[in-house]
């Protein structure tokens, strides 16, 4: 008995009361966290669960049709030279909600490729403008029109202002 009140006293030297109470509390709480048992966690307020989402509903067909047509706009806009940041701006869209809704209703994005009009360039170029004034007027990179150029077998003179074939 002698032993035990001296380990008590030990203890209590160490380890007042208090303080021995908060680590029992610290681990019945990480306890019940590894047990899973949340619900009397939930009650004494120390955690909170997030609030679910509503499901996701299918668009109806007057909607998905009004996205179709918003997704065309922008995509003749890009083929017809438009970056696609511009030219959903210009339709009122969000680039990230095009992107999105050309995902989930599988309408193809055109090539960036495809959207330099060589001919245009030609015609532009050979008119006197140089290749930077051309890239403005038509929202492209100099470097997608000389590449655009170079696929078609063409080559921009720039001492000569001149487009010239290879």
């Amino acid at each position: 008995m002698h032993e035990l009140s001296a380990a008590n006293q030990l203890l209590e030297k160490h380890l007042p009361n208090a303080e021995f109470d908060r680590l029992v509390k610290s681990q019945k709480l990480l306890h019940d966290c590894k047990k899973g048992n949340f619900d009397k966690l939930r009650d004494m307020g120390l955690i909170k669960f997030p609030k679910k989402r509503k499901e996701y509903t299918l668009t109806t067909p007057e909607k998905e049709k009004e996205i179709r047509e918003k997704c065309a706009e922008v995509n003749e806009l890009r083929e017809n030279g438009m970056l696609a940041a511009q030219a959903c701006k210009h339709a009122g869209v969000p680039y990230q909600t095009y992107a999105e809704w050309c995902s989930r209703f599988d309408i193809e994005m055109p090539a960036r490729k495809r959207m330099v009009d060589v001919k245009r360039v030609i015609e532009l170029i050979n008119e006197g403008n140089r290749i930077s004034n051309v890239a403005k007027k038509l929202h492209h990179s100099i470097y997608s029109i000389n590449c655009a150029l170079a696929e078609k077998g063409y080559k921009y003179n720039k001492n000569k202002v001149e487009v010239v074939k290879l």
